[in-house]
């Protein structure tokens, strides 16, 4: 009888014990399970669509949960960016919630070598980003921020003769332009439009490039544009003057201290007429006052008679807003015509290069790290 009793006893005691360890176990799982899984939760993306990859461009993302009408921060929420199927970027939200990611080109340092990958040469891209469970596409274009200056040996040309250009290119990377060796298309158009020249050119590594055309001997007359252009975008325009020479019957002079104007001033300004073995020029005078957008178009007339002395003072009005202003320059040019008592006619013109304000500079630094001195 004790026997089967034992029996008994050890028979309930396993069962007791295996009761207890399949509790245990049970809670085990259900600790682990809740440990891992994510609260349900709310999210916000804040990302610019257009990105320069040399510079700083922030991607947000924040994490939160609506609690009795409040809004609570989630931190530790994973949060991966890939590229296709490779990772690029991981990270948590901070204990705001917030995760601050900076898309530039580190990061796809390590797909530079894959399958002949190079961000620099991408004009789209499109992230996945994981926000814990989640899944966001991202698409971006890449844009590049340049800057070019481009000058000209004279501004006005004769048929046949050599134009001399000069290209400085600055790029911003880092948020400061710096001189940049990149390739370019050189553009020259004729006063109706025509392509005389599509370049392809590559500055060196101090941002610059020398260029030299040479107009045709038989060519249109009038006013020419040389463009800069970048990915299809002129980042540079100049303008410059072809016309034929021929000696003149008297000469005509403009004085004033004025080698640039500023819009919206008035100045004054002298015309000086004298033919070339001293006598002065009485005579009747025309002065055009031209802008410039793609052509030179009449802004109004300026009319008059010089003295005995040749003289003829005027007052310049200079417009409020010219075309070109906002980017860089405008043009003003002046046409002098005057006909003198035996109805010979002299033209001449005069260009100037109107600003939005007295002092424009462009600092082009020798080194990347400037000292106070």
């Amino acid at each position: 009888m004790n026997f089967f009793r034992s029996i008994f006893k050890a028979i309930v005691f396993k069962r007791y014990l295996f009761i207890f360890f399949f509790v245990f176990l049970s809670f085990f799982v259900f600790s682990v399970l809740k440990g891992n899984s994510l609260p349900d939760f709310e999210y916000t993306i804040e990302y610019p669509k257009n990105i320069d990859i040399d510079n700083q461009n922030l991607l947000k993302i924040s994490t939160f949960i609506f609690k009795d009408k409040d809004i609570k921060d989630i931190a530790n929420i994973d949060i991966s960016l890939f590229y296709k199927d490779n990772i690029i970027y991981k990270t948590k939200t901070n204990s705001k919630g917030l995760a601050l990611i900076n898309i530039n080109k580190d990061l796809f340092k390590n797909l530079k070598s894959k399958n002949d990958f190079n961000i620099n040469d991408q004009k789209n891209l499109e992230l996945i980003a994981k926000i814990g469970n989640n899944q966001e596409r991202l698409s971006f274009n890449i844009i590049k921020n340049y800057k070019a200056i481009i000058t000209l040996d004279k501004p006005i040309y004769q048929p046949g003769q050599k134009v001399f250009i000069k290209i400085i290119t600055l790029k911003q990377i880092n948020n400061i332009f710096k001189p940049i060796s990149d390739n370019f298309i050189l553009e020259i158009l004729d006063p109706k439009g025509n392509k005389l020249e599509y370049k392809k050119i590559k500055t060196d590594k101090w941002g610059t490039l020398f260029f030299e055309y040479n107009l045709s001997s038989l060519i249109n007359l009038g006013t020419y544009k040389i463009n800069l252009k970048k990915d299809n975008d002129v980042i540079s325009t100049v303008n410059f003057e072809v016309d034929r020479y021929t000696l003149p019957k008297f000469k005509i002079e403009l004085k004033t201290n004025q080698n640039y104007l500023v819009i919206n001033r008035n100045y004054q300004m002298e015309l000086d007429l004298s033919y070339f073995f001293g006598k002065k020029v009485e005579a009747d005078i025309n002065i055009d006052v031209f802008s410039f957008d793609a052509q030179f178009y009449k802004l109004y007339s300026i009319n008059g008679k010089t003295d005995k002395n040749g003289k003829y003072i005027f007052n310049l009005k200079v417009p409020n807003y010219l075309t070109g202003i906002d980017k860089d320059k405008g043009l003003l040019k002046l046409t002098i015509t005057a006909k003198d008592k035996a109805n010979q006619i002299e033209t001449k013109d005069f260009i100037f290069n109107v600003y939005s304000n007295d002092i424009i500079s462009d600092i082009v630094p020798e080194n990347e790290i400037i000292l106070n001195a």
